[in-house]
């Protein structure tokens, strides 16, 4: 079995123009009621 390359998400951002870049976290926003409370607690701390 090959392994993926998996970029930092630095370089993914770099990547991303701001258009798409918006898309990405309005889809984020949409799902975040929907998360677990662990995941709502993660993506909530500083």
């Amino acid at each position: 079995m090959t392994e993926a390359n998996v970029l930092p998400w630095i370089k993914v951002n770099e990547m991303m123009n701001d258009e798409y870049r918006q898309q990405v976290v309005k889809d984020a926003l949409s799902h975040y009621p929907k998360a677990s409370s662990e995941l709502n607690k993660f993506a909530s701390s500083p």
